[in-house]
């Protein structure tokens, strides 16, 4: 491959990641693979006696639209929307531990808080532990779904909370906000790396040149064809 951020082994071996990277390997592999046909029959074209230097540009131009253009765009947003993994991850795990929004629920919420927060330090750990063995969500969510000083706990204590629920109820997510932070990370970095690989293969000046040419031969072409009229 060209660029290691753009190497579909680049994202194997992240710890539950593979649902996280999604399609986005099989459209880099495209990418690549339409980047190194577009330079091969780049070669062929430039080398072609019978065609002018005008119909040559023209015929790269079209190439690169058709075929590279939208595989590296592809590549690109699907590299981009992995920027939110981490984000998803967390409202992934939130919805594990998130109560109703009526009326009854949120009174319940507050009071089980409210009773949390006048119990003594050992009682509400007691209290706490036993409801995530087994997994009492009507409490944890009332603890984890506000800021942590109602229940008269800490904010890492809180985080522990939820993570220690998460890790023994919801074993598919455990771990995961690990891997999409790699994942997140990576992305980027494929993101850059597409922008410089196509600048690599086809530079700002070659597009402008192309574009410039495609649009002089077209405007030749309606005139020859006005006259002809």
């Amino acid at each position: 491959m060209i660029h290691p951020a753009i190497d579909r082994e680049y994202f194997s071996n992240i710890r539950n990641g593979e649902s996280l990277t999604g399609e986005l390997p099989s459209l880099l592999d495209k990418a690549v693979e339409a980047l190194t046909a577009f330079k091969s029959a780049e070669k062929d074209i430039k080398a072609d006696p019978t065609q002018t230097e005008a119909a040559r540009l023209l015929k790269l131009d079209k190439l690169f639209k058709g075929r590279v253009a939208p595989a590296i765009n592809a590549a690109m947003e699907s590299a981009k929307s992995l920027a939110h993994a981490p984000m998803a991850v967390e409202v992934a795990k939130a919805a594990k531990l998130s109560h109703g929004t009526d009326s009854a629920d949120l009174i319940l919420a507050s009071e089980v808080r409210a009773a949390l927060a006048r119990m003594e330090p050992d009682a509400r750990r007691a209290l706490i532990g036993e409801a995530v063995a087994k997994g009492d969500t009507k409490t944890l969510s009332a603890i984890v779904s506000a800021p942590a000083f109602l229940s008269n706990i800490g904010v890492d204590e809180q985080h522990v909370i939820k993570e220690t629920y998460i890790s023994q109820h919801a074993p598919d997510l455990a771990g995961l906000s690990e891997a999409a932070r790699i994942v997140a990370t990576r992305s980027e970095q494929t993101t850059v790396a597409l922008a410089g690989v196509r600048s690599e293969f086809f530079s700002d000046a070659e597009e402008r040149l192309i574009v410039s040419a495609s649009a002089r031969a077209e405007n030749a072409a309606r005139h020859t064809a006005g006259h002809a009229t």
